[in-house]
């Protein structure tokens, strides 16, 4: 696991704040333990987390919770929600029970989750450190039948965000809609979920879930020529959570230095 730096120029609205981002993790312990040890080294101000830290499944849980009782040690923790947090897998393992069906036992879950100390940002926003900071969930989740559906992107909270003055910093898991993102006025989303194309070759991920074969957005600061100045910064995860092993593709956290 790498820290990969990127500087961000704000035009004078934030200076000198440095922001670490944790993304896929999927209760992986190995990758934990390594991700708190580099994390205290570099004593980020701020960490933002956009999603699929912790398993939506039945307890035990995995390491994800103590993982974010760790972070919130280190600094301020600030989490979206990412697809296999909302039950919203690619995938569906027989005799897995997903807790997105059982809406006690799902609630108990978010609770959890802010019972370790981050704000949870669940299509809302907040001011920090001349910030605002919004996140929306993943759009992915399994209905009654398991069959994976879709809720809408959420425009009316994205059109009430990016309406607030000052610098937008978005969370979401999803890189794939980022072009209905940046319809918007956010100056900078982050994003996770591609897991770097699994296999990179020539700068390139070969598969992305959302995206397919050869993806477009599985790595780095980005932004589309239809819409100059707001850019989008994907990370390639902490963990690997598939059994195709990642080539070329170590894991990361991006650090991010507003200036």
């Amino acid at each position: 696991m790498r820290a990969t730096h990127y500087t961000f120029h704000t035009n004078g609205r934030v200076s000198n704040l440095t922001v670490a981002v944790c993304a896929d993790l999927h209760d992986r312990v190995a990758p934990a333990q390594k991700a708190i040890s580099l994390l205290q080294d570099l004593r980020p101000d701020l960490i933002f987390l956009p999603g699929d830290i912790v398993e939506n499944h039945p307890e035990p849980y995995g390491c994800g919770f103590a993982f974010l009782r760790d972070l919130c040690s280190i600094a301020p923790c600030y989490m979206s929600l990412g697809n296999h947090e909302t039950g919203g897998r690619h995938y569906y393992r027989k005799g897995t029970t997903l807790l997105m069906n059982e809406p006690n036992s799902y609630r108990n879950f978010i609770t959890d989750i802010k019972a370790t100390g981050v704000v949870l940002l669940d299509q809302s926003y907040v001011e920090t450190k001349g910030l605002i900071v919004g996140g929306i969930s993943s759009h992915l989740f399994r209905n009654a039948d398991e069959k994976l559906d879709h809720h809408p992107i959420p425009t009316a909270f994205l059109e009430d965000f990016s309406s607030r003055p000052g610098f937008h910093v978005l969370l979401c898991h999803h890189p794939e809609i980022f072009p209905q993102i940046a319809a918007h006025p956010i100056e900078l989303t982050l994003c996770g979920h591609a897991h770097g194309g699994q296999i990179r070759l020539f700068g390139r991920g070969l598969f992305a879930p959302g995206q397919g074969l050869f993806p477009k957005w599985t790595n780095g600061l980005l932004e589309l020529p239809e819409h100059p100045g707001h850019k989008m910064l994907v990370s390639r995860g902490m963990a690997n959570n598939t059994p195709i092993p990642r080539f070329f593709n170590p894991t990361q956290i991006p650090v991010i230095h507003f200036v």
